[in-house]
């Protein structure tokens, strides 16, 4: 050990460990709450038609289902 008042303090291999130890732990804990799931994960919409689809949507989605009729293709040969 270093005499008080000269020079840095002195620092033991153990108390290294611990600060790394608890770096790591919060480095850990912030990446989780960063990462969550912020959407409960997924959710199924519905349509009246039967229609199921999975994923991930906003809570006031809306699942609509309807007929589409489109004219034919002319081709010229």
């Amino acid at each position: 050990k270093q005499p008080p008042g000269q020079g840095a303090p002195y620092v033991s291999e153990g108390n290294v460990k611990i600060f790394l130890t608890l770096a790591l732990a919060l480095l850990l804990c912030l990446t989780l709450v960063a990462c969550a799931d912020k959407n409960g994960g997924v959710n199924k919409l519905t349509a009246e038609s039967g229609i199921t689809l999975d994923g991930v949507f906003e809570n006031d989605s809306v699942l609509k289902g309807g007929i589409q009729i489109r004219e034919p293709i002319e081709t010229y040969n």
